[in-house]
């Protein structure tokens, strides 16, 4: 697990590694992909960060947001997430990326989600300007369909503001002009 020192209380702090299954991108039906302004980037697409479901062994510092996942009541509300997240390349030659989740409230969990850029490629440029992510487990994200109920999607997922991200934003522009 990855330790380091927290900037507040000088403190290390060790946080669990979780590997995200599969990403999503998430678009009301009356948003166009293509039409998306910043300001509808604010707040969609909502990128959606898949991960497996708890196992019986995992680090009890998951054990917060798996429950939040699967109480019963979380299904009639939407979870927002008080906190901090930021974006880190960690591996540029494997193209691998860090969602590092600090949340304060309604619990509280420190987690680190690391996935692979190409499954995010095309959402790059969305991302590095922030917006809303969203962390759900696969049996969740299997109801995701592009024939659900917005409301309906969004209390299977936990929600948290990102703010933009300089580093991704500079591999959007080196894929961009890549692919040009």
């Amino acid at each position: 697990m990855p330790t380091t020192m927290d900037a507040d209380s000088g403190q290390r702090v060790v946080r669990p590694n979780l590997v995200a299954r599969e990403a999503l991108l998430l678009w009301p039906r009356r948003v166009a992909v293509s039409t998306a302004t910043i300001q509808e980037a604010g707040l969609w697409p909502v990128f959606a960060v898949v991960l497996g479901e708890r196992e019986p062994d995992e680090d009890p510092g998951v054990l917060p947001l798996y429950e939040l996942l699967e109480q019963p009541e979380h299904l009639e509300r939407i979870s927002v997430v008080v906190g901090r997240c930021h974006w880190t390349i960690i591996d540029p030659r494997h193209a691998l990326l860090e969602l590092s989740v600090r949340a304060t409230a309604p619990v509280s969990f420190e987690i680190d989600i690391i996935l692979p850029a190409r499954s995010v490629l095309n959402a790059l440029d969305l991302l590095a300007r922030g917006g809303t992510i969203a962390i759900t487990t696969e049996r969740h994200s299997g109801t995701l369909t592009p024939r659900a109920d917005i409301r309906d999607a969004l209390t299977k997922l936990v929600l948290i503001s990102c703010p933009p991200s300089a580093e991704l934003e500079a591999v959007a522009a080196a894929v961009s002009e890549a692919v040009c």
